[in-house]
């Protein structure tokens, strides 16, 4: 295994892992398909050039994303949870048609309510993340992506990618509601 497939498989391991209070580690699903599915975009539009095609040139693209992720998720939660008590949950539209999902999708993506409040705050934590990440991730980037613009093009991107999984989320089938149970020694999920 070439150096750079094994340090990009370990950044996804490590961007993919959050930590919670419940559970050390939680695997993130939707973090490991959203770096793998820009590594792919990446790959396929050969962008940066510089990085190459190949699996090189994905494994580089893949090492970017898992680093940018971990990058946001860090400066997202540090900012949001820590010093301003952010609450992220997602909530839906309650009203059917597009205008109304498509309202619920902006406000879950630049608003959020803080703990012990239903008033509705801007989304400090996910903004500063995002471009945050977008700036930061200049540093591994070929020279010529060294920009201001280039960062802040990043970090706008990636909001978008929010906002768009947000609008997907609105018609995607409601979450199924787990129930703990013990059963002889044995955890198991019910669906209810």
């Amino acid at each position: 295994m070439r150096a750079s497939s094994f340090f990009s498989i370990l950044l996804v391991s490590m961007a993919c892992a959050s930590v919670s209070a419940k559970s050390p580690v939680r695997i993130k699903r939707s973090a490991v398909g959203g770096v793998i599915a820009g590594a792919a975009i990446g790959q396929a539009t050969n962008s940066p050039h510089e990085w190459g095609r190949g699996a090189t040139g994905f494994a580089k693209r893949l090492g970017s994303g898992a680093a940018t992720y971990l990058v946001k998720d860090t400066i997202q939660r540090g900012v949001g949870a820590v010093l301003h008590e952010e609450r992220n949950n997602y909530v839906r539209a309650d009203k059917p048609g597009f205008a109304p999902k498509f309202k619920s999708a902006a406000a879950n993506t630049f608003w959020v309510r803080h703990k012990g409040s239903s008033k509705r705050y801007p989304a400090v934590g996910r903004l500063s993340g995002h471009f945050g990440a977008g700036m930061i991730s200049r540093a591994w980037q070929p020279a010529r992506l060294h920009t201001v613009s280039s960062g802040l093009a990043t970090g706008g991107i990636s909001l978008g990618a929010d906002f768009g999984w947000n609008l997907a989320r609105e018609y995607m089938p409601p979450p199924k509601k787990r129930i703990r149970a013990r059963s002889h020694g044995r955890r198991y999920t019910r669906t209810g």
